[in-house]
């Protein structure tokens, strides 16, 4: 069977919301494998289509149904810029998805701010009344290292969450000086912030070999699946 785009978009927000919501990590694991495979994988190289419908490790899209070895017609299977043979919805519900993902890569804890979900962004908030710019410097999920620079005219005092992946064999943090606690599946810092602070992050990830409900294995590392019929 095939995922349909707007399936694939609408369990993503799934995910952000339910991390949000009980604050477990796994939520997040999910949206970031979601977001880097099944999603972009519904889009052909040059940007200019999607498919209606993606199965898992499509290996053609020839305008014929997978699941009838491609010999009965099925215009869903194709890459098209709008769909308008079948039904436009999938297209314009992914042009959604990635600001949804940003606008839930940070999120707020009691006390302080949460890094959910990595990748290249920047983040312009306040705390304590005071204006805060957080850069997350990184080429995430193909990149095992990151950078949050820190930019205030003021210090601030908060505590800084960073989520761990359960895909990571061990997540090591340094910023001078500083202790990370590790609790409830996030490293945290509690510090007063200054202007021109860096955290760094590296991530130590193995390759894992899967087996898929199918018996046949796949491959991952970090968020990214490697697969090949």
């Amino acid at each position: 069977t095939a995922a349909e785009v707007c399936g694939i978009v609408e369990l993503s927000h799934f995910y952000a919301s339910a991390i949000q919501k009980t604050g477990e990590t796994n939520f997040g694991d999910e949206l970031e494998k979601l977001t880097f495979n099944a999603l972009l994988g519904s889009r052909n190289e040059n940007g200019t289509g999607i498919t209606y419908c993606k199965t898992d490790n499509c290996s053609q899209l020839n305008r014929k149904a997978p699941q009838h070895n491609f010999k009965e017609t099925d215009l869903r299977y194709k890459y098209s810029p709008a769909h308008t043979d079948v039904a436009v919805c999938c297209n314009p519900n992914y042009g959604r998805h990635f600001p949804y993902y940003v606008h839930s890569m940070w999120m707020e804890s009691e006390d302080g701010l949460v890094a959910v979900l990595y990748g290249p962004s920047e983040l312009k908030t306040t705390v304590d009344g005071k204006e805060i710019m957080i850069e997350q410097v990184t080429n995430y999920p193909y990149s095992d290292e990151i950078e949050f620079k820190i930019s205030s005219a003021k210090p601030v005092e908060f505590a800084f969450y960073f989520r761990k992946p359960e895909w990571v064999k061990s997540m090591n943090l340094k910023h001078s000086g500083a202790k990370f606690k590790f609790e409830n599946g996030f490293y945290k810092i509690q510090k007063q912030w200054n202007s021109g602070d860096v955290i760094r992050i590296n991530f130590e990830n193995e390759i894992q070999v899967k087996t898929h409900s199918d018996n046949e294995v796949y491959f991952q590392r970090g968020a990214l699946v490697f697969a090949k019929e």
